[in-house]
């Protein structure tokens, strides 16, 4: 019985949890490799699953492509707006330690907000640190601040390539 009502609930339960590990990708968590976790889990429980093991890797090549645009539009524009690389170097660390710091501000919802001030943040002190004038420092940090907008916009737009390719064969 337990079975049977798995094999019935199994594919709505896990798309809900894949639609949820997409939603932490925007507060700033690694929600797209999450969904390849859960997408390597199924293929293990499910020998017979609508996917195989090429399919799961494509997944985690998409996961990892994520990653680096999300990386290097931050550089990107941050470069285009006269950032040095330490200065990129700081408004990455920033955007890491701004969504970690945020996250618990109205439920994790902080934690975009958090990202992105802490990049900019974090380019602003590297770039000031290394004797640029404000204005300049200032610049830089708008273009890394930018940058990283535009890596999670890119990042989250990835994770939904990931849910609509995996969300059919589940319940295949």
């Amino acid at each position: 019985m337990m079975e049977s009502l798995w094999s019935a609930m199994g594919p709505s339960l896990y798309s809900v949890l894949l639609v949820l590990c997409l939603g932490i990708t925007v507060i700033g968590f690694p929600g797209n490799w999450a969904m390849v976790a859960l997408v390597a889990l199924w293929k293990l429980m499910h020998g017979d699953a609508g996917f195989g093991w090429g399919f799961a890797a494509g997944c985690a090549g998409i996961a990892l492509v994520g990653e680096g645009v999300e990386m290097g539009l931050q550089a990107l524009t941050g470069t285009r707006h006269g950032s040095s690389r330490k200065g990129s170097i700081g408004g990455y660390v920033g955007m890491i330690l701004g969504a970690i710091a945020c996250a618990p501000i109205l439920f994790g919802l902080g934690a975009l907000p958090g990202a992105l001030l802490g990049a900019y943040l974090g380019c602003l002190f590297m770039e000031h640190s290394q004797g640029r004038p404000w204005p300049e420092a200032n610049r830089a940090a708008r273009g890394v601040l930018l940058g990283s907008f535009l890596g999670i916009i890119t990042k989250f737009s990835l994770g939904v390539v990931i849910l609509v390719l995996v969300i059919p064969r589940l319940f295949a």
